[in-house]
């Protein structure tokens, strides 16, 4: 498999109760379905290990081909009225308040989220055409690094 090619997509700032708004791109694309269109309208967060890339996914990645990521947690997304709004599990927050970090505490610091983080989605072919459809978050600092080659690709083929 030959090194994937990214594409950006959208992206979406962490409000004040800890949600972000599903980017239209990732219905457009199937990645995730709206509650208009679904009956489980559900976004799954996981992260990878080894390089702390957060994923939203619309199936959790689980069993052996996923071996390289830990599943956190599955969050309803809300409807056209909620401008499909969906919360981020608080493992992910980097919060300093007691009740929140030691929750927190269950993930690395790599793959959490400052408060008011504007997150940044990206995909590939493979990540659309296969099961689960996902997209992975980066902050802008993540993203800007990808950019600039200066964090590594998984040197294992990505499982999709």
């Amino acid at each position: 498999m030959s090194k994937p090619e990214w594409k950006y997509l959208s992206s979406s700032r962490i409000d004040s109760h800890g949600r972000i708004k599903i980017p239209e791109e990732l219905f457009e694309l199937g990645i995730l379905k709206p509650p208009e269109e679904s009956p489980q309208p559900d976004a799954w967060w996981s992260y990878e290990k080894r390089h702390g890339w957060v994923v939203l996914s619309d199936e959790p990645l689980e069993g052996e081909r996923f071996k390289p990521f830990n599943v956190v947690g599955r969050r309803k997304i809300g409807g056209k009225s909620d401008n499909h709004r969906v919360t981020i599990p608080n493992e992910f927050i980097d919060d300093s308040s007691e009740s929140v970090h030691s929750v927190a505490q269950k993930v690395p610091s790599i793959v959490r989220f400052d408060p008011d983080a504007e997150l940044h989605f990206l995909t590939y072919e493979d990540m659309i055409q296969s099961s689960p459809h996902a997209a992975i978050v980066l902050t802008t600092n993540k993203l800007n690094r990808m950019l600039s080659g200066k964090v590594d690709e998984p040197e294992e083929n990505l499982p999709w």
